[in-house]
């Protein structure tokens, strides 16, 4: 998962969140086609299927902002490969 900039971040907000399936060099695997299985802590939910099997190396979910303040982190984890996460703060 790649961090972006954002503007300010509001309440209800709907996120699209990419997680890339990366060989050692970190090129995203365009054959790759992992099962994503995405996890979300802090004011936020996630919408839609998940686990989600990647299309060419990529695996995306929604992310719904539910208010408050402080730090939503999403991880995203497949079989057979390193776990990321990040941290968005509200």
């Amino acid at each position: 998962m790649e961090e972006g900039t954002t503007d300010k971040i509001c309440e209800n907000d709907i996120i699209f969140i990419y997680a890339n399936v990366t060989d050692e060099k970190g090129t995203t695997v365009p054959d790759a086609d992992n099962t994503v299985r995405f996890s979300v802590s802090g004011p936020a939910r996630l919408i839609g299927q998940n686990p989600i099997k990647a299309e060419a190396g990529i695996g995306s979910v929604l992310l719904q902002i539910c208010g408050g303040s402080g730090e939503i982190k999403l991880t995203a984890e497949a079989d057979g490969l390193k776990a990321a996460s990040m941290v968005i703060s509200l």
